[in-house]
């Protein structure tokens, strides 16, 4: 017997088994087509792979020193920021200012601070002491009024950009205020409801739906499309003339054209309700307290995300309650520092639509 064996079938006289020479062999197939294709592929495509990282080099050399700075501006704002706060514990956005500092003009002026086109013919010096008696009842709440219209930013942004698509003055966005106090529930003893106080023939007239079932009056994007409707059509049938827009939105069309006469054309002259009188003052003297410019371009500095994450902690639940105690004096108060004196008797207005009798 012999111990010598003898190799296995699959192996070689090398020592090699067959498909490990199978493996080699495949390769160095591999290897030598792809070096044959990056022989002719290679050149090609380097200029290209090489101009990419060098574009992509050079980006990262702008862009680092670009978010270095951002970063070291946010980390430098924090101390700023947090010192404010400590000075001015108060100031939010409840409190920045939104009055003009001085009275803007008005009666034929542009004043620099409310933009919108205009028209104020020139009225009588009793106009003008009306307007100024009006003023000095409202400056007393002048901070409350401007709580309020800051908490209804979102109802004016909407009314703004409905003025601007019919070329309206922007100076219209306070008439809410002295019809409603920008309530949509409120309704008057002459039975005008919403948030412009539209009459039920008025909402009809311009497409609203009032019945029993569906007030469109208390809808607050239904009824600003069918006031501002109302309101384009008498700014055009009384020339542009600001005042006369106003009377006739209190006290009818009819009743301020009847009132006109060949010489007595400016509101001044005519003889209107005293409460439409009264509505158009306070309309003047609220313009001169509240900067529409500013209101119309108002953004709460704590809205801003970064302003958010530097801003100190503080109970949530004791602010919120202290702000709807505020909301809620500040509303009443105000209601009844706009609130109509007298129910204008409506009757002897002419049909806003004139009927047809089908014999004429």
């Amino acid at each position: 017997m012999s111990f010598a064996s003898s190799p296995p079938s699959n192996m070689t006289a090398q020592g090699i088994t067959a498909p490990a020479i199978h493996t080699t062999t495949r390769a160095t197939s591999y290897a030598a087509t792809h070096a044959a294709t990056a022989g002719v592929i290679g050149p090609l495509i380097a200029p290209q792979y090489r101009q990419f990282r060098l574009s992509h080099f050079r980006l990262k050399r702008r862009l680092l020193p670009l978010l270095a700075s951002l970063l070291l501006m946010l980390v430098s704002a924090a101390p700023l920021y947090a010192e404010a706060q400590t000075a001015i514990p108060a100031m939010d956005w409840a409190t920045r200012p939104l009055f003009s500092p001085s009275q803007p003009a008005f009666l034929g002026q542009r004043s620099p601070q409310n933009t919108g086109r205009l028209r104020f013919p020139a009225e009588s010096e009793e106009f003008k002491q009306q307007v100024k008696a009006q003023h000095a009842r409202l400056t007393p709440h002048q901070q409350r009024i401007q709580r309020h219209l800051l908490r209804q930013r979102h109802t004016i942004e909407m009314i703004y950009r409905e003025l601007d698509k019919r070329q309206l003055p922007r100076q219209l966005v306070l008439l809410p205020m002295l019809e409603s106090t920008f309530n949509p529930l409120a309704v008057s003893p002459a039975k005008a409801a919403g948030l412009w106080q539209l009459m039920p023939a008025t909402a009809k007239r311009f497409g609203l739906s009032v019945t029993p079932e569906r007030d469109d009056r208390f809808d607050v994007s239904h009824s600003t499309q069918a006031a501002l409707d109302y309101l384009t059509f008498l700014y055009r049938k009384f020339h542009q003339d600001l005042n006369l827009t106003l009377a006739a939105y209190n006290a009818g069309e009819g009743r301020v054209s009847r009132a006109q006469s060949s010489d007595k054309q400016r509101f001044s002259q005519l003889r209107l309700p005293a409460e439409t009188v009264n509505y158009v003052h306070k309309f003047h003297a609220l313009l001169q307290l509240v900067d529409v410019a500013e209101l119309a371009t108002h953004r709460p500095y704590s809205s801003h995300p970064i302003a958010g994450l530097l801003a100190p902690q503080r109970n949530t639940v004791d602010a919120h309650e202290t702000r709807n105690a505020e909301e809620i004096q500040d509303t009443q108060i105000l209601t009844t520092l706009f609130a109509k004196r007298t129910v204008i008797n409506m009757k002897p207005i002419s049909p806003l639509i004139p009927v047809i009798s089908p014999d004429a």
